[in-house]
């Protein structure tokens, strides 16, 4: 993990994506490597946090945590935002 000007200027960590997780699309990452990405970005260190990101329910919370809107057999579904709200006064949202 590197830090760069804009995440290191607001106290943010940036985490730098290896570009053997993607394919043609740079958005999403392979299946294949989706273990690889979720065990960097749920282990991501948080500053003052006793442990990364809490228990296994917690992360395994976080997989099923719906994004803000999304077409869900052939219905639109909407969820307010954010998902979820920690104790340190941040919070996940997930478009």
């Amino acid at each position: 993990m590197a830090a760069t000007g804009g995440a290191a200027a607001r106290g943010a960590r940036f985490c730098e994506q290896p570009l053997a997780w993607f394919g043609l699309d740079p958005m999403h990452v392979r299946r294949s490597r989706w273990r690889d990405a979720a065990a960097t970005w749920l282990d991501a260190p948080i500053a003052g946090a006793p442990t990364p990101l809490g228990t296994h329910a917690h992360r395994l919370g976080l997989l099923f945590a719906a994004p803000a809107e999304r077409r869900w057999f052939g219905r639109t579904t909407r969820t307010p935002q954010p998902v979820r709200r920690y104790a340190d006064g941040s919070a996940l949202a997930l478009w």
